[in-house]
């Protein structure tokens, strides 16, 4: 038995050559098994006595959400395009904000060749083992995403 919501909400504010976009997504899921408590994490099926139950009352339920703020500005003139958004996760599991952001920049050389950079940073998002990992004692640092940057010229 599982229950999703998923919602977002944008709006576009353009002024000039600048487009700004804030927004806010929200997700809920709700994830409830009377009879299963068998999991398989990779290293083989586990047992996990109550560990539904931390969030239910031994209802063998749990319940993930987040939502975020956003913002994304757009900037356009001539060949060039610059593009910087930030976004805050706040999850439930782990019981904290995780923040991401992206810079991205585009250059038309001429109508056939452009150069972009491009430099990110994303969270990985809350899943039903960060429960598991939190109930049994792990460090969840290590939940914090990762950094990455592309360089591509077109021809």
């Amino acid at each position: 038995n599982s229950h999703n919501i998923t919602a977002q909400a944008e709006y576009d504010i353009n002024a000039g050559p600048v487009s700004i976009r804030p927004g806010v997504s929200y997700q809920y899921a709700k994830y409830k098994d009377h009879k299963t408590r068998y999991f398989d994490f990779g290293n083989g099926p586990v047992e996990l006595p109550g560990y539904w139950g931390s969030y239910s009352k031994g209802d063998n339920e749990a319940k993930l959400y987040s939502w975020a703020p956003s913002v994304r500005l757009d900037y356009k003139v001539g060949g060039l395009r610059v593009i910087a958004a930030v976004r805050a996760d706040k999850t439930n599991i782990p019981d904290k904000w995780n923040p991401s952001w992206q810079l991205a920049a585009s250059y038309m050389i001429n109508d056939a060749n452009f150069a972009r950079l491009v430099y990110g940073r994303s969270f990985r998002s809350a899943d039903i083992t960060h429960k598991r990992d939190s109930d049994m004692g792990a460090d969840d640092s290590s939940d914090e995403g990762a950094c990455s940057y592309s360089y591509i010229i077109n021809t």
